[in-house]
Parts: C-alpha cells; sequence; structure tokens
C-alpha cells in the first residue's frame, strides 16, 4: 500500500516512469480479468489501454480511496460496460447469474442482448457497498473471505451485501422480464 502511494505521488508529478511502472505491474492481470468478462482479446487489451490513459489523462485530479489494484480493476470494469452499453454487444458472458427462470427462458435470456443491458443496468442500481462487495466477488472472482479481508469488513457483512446484491438483482430482472 505504502508503494501504491508512492506510485500515486510520482504520477500526479507528471513521472511518466511511475506510468509505466503501474502499467508494468498490473497491465496484463487487468486485461485477464476483463477478458474473463468477455471472451475478446483484443477488446481486453483496449479497454486496459484505455485505463492507463485515462489515468494518466487525470493524474493531477487522482483520488484513490482503495488499494490502487482495486481502483484499476474497478475503473477496467466501468470502461467495459460503457463500451458494451455504448455498442450493444451481444457476445457478454454473464457468469454465475441464478434466476427462478424455466431453463429454455434463461437460455433465451441470457442470449439476449436486452438482457444483458438490463443485468448491467440491474448492477449499477445496487448500492455502493452491495455493487462494490458484488464485482469483487463476479468480477475479480474473490472469494468472500478475501473480500472480507480486503475492505477490513467481517466476513458476515460480506455475506450480507452478496445475499442482497443477488435479491436486488433476481428482482429487478425478473420483474423487468414480466413486464
Amino acid at each position: 500500500m505504502a508503494e501504491d502511494k508512492e506510485i500515486i505521488r510520482r504520477l500526479k508529478t507528471g513521472d511518466q516512469a511511475a506510468l509505466k511502472q503501474l502499467f508494468d505491474l498490473y497491465y496484463r492481470a487487468i486485461t485477464m480479468r476483463l477478458y474473463r468478462l468477455v471472451p475478446d482479446l483484443h477488446l481486453a487489451e483496449d479497454i486496459a489501454q484505455e485505463v492507463f490513459i485515462n489515468l494518466w489523462k487525470k493524474r493531477d485530479r487522482l483520488e484513490i480511496h482503495s488499494s490502487l489494484i482495486n481502483f484499476l480493476n474497478v475503473s477496467a470494469r466501468n470502461r467495459l460496460f460503457n463500451h458494451l452499453r455504448s455498442n450493444k454487444a451481444k457476445y457478454v458472458e454473464i457468469q454465475e447469474f441464478h434466476f427462478d427462470l424455466k431453463e429454455e427462458d434463461a437460455q433465451r435470456a441470457l442470449e439476449s442482448s436486452e438482457f444483458q443491458q438490463q443485468v448491467f443496468a440491474a448492477i449499477e442500481q445496487l448500492p455502493p457497498k452491495a455493487r462494490i462487495i458484488f464485482g469483487m466477488s463476479r468480477f475479480e472472482q474473490m472469494s468472500y473471505k478475501e473480500i472480507a479481508e480486503r475492505l477490513d469488513i467481517p466476513l458476515k457483512a460480506v455475506e450480507y451485501q452478496m445475499s442482497k446484491a443477488l435479491l436486488l438483482l433476481k428482482s429487478s430482472i425478473l420483474n423487468k422480464n414480466k413486464a
């Protein structure tokens, strides 16, 4: 964490070597996380590069309140979601969503670009804590224990927030599909 703060300090002063250091440390990990969300390596690489370009452009206004890797991962995920929404991409693989739909209805819904947009919109509407914890669990593949340790909160709080997030997502998506 102290190393992250030093890199951020250097970055804010316009030190290009700090940006290169960040890129060398985190680019591959961010690209692979994005690739797990969309099976398109070129898109994952492009989005990861955009994260670092944007970081450099906004270096003087940079405010990071979590770990640097978490900040970069959230930035990457948000950039990817924005890209998918604006391009109405149809190839996003939604992982680990379980709803009380008939199997054939669920399969049709997963293949539907409209359904994917509903999922992303529902995720964005989650309360902040639930959204962060949900993202760490589903998009960064962190265990509940890892999330609790990273956020320095009790394991029960993580379990509660995940339960809350899944219920809200399920409710939101099922209600939109009934309409």
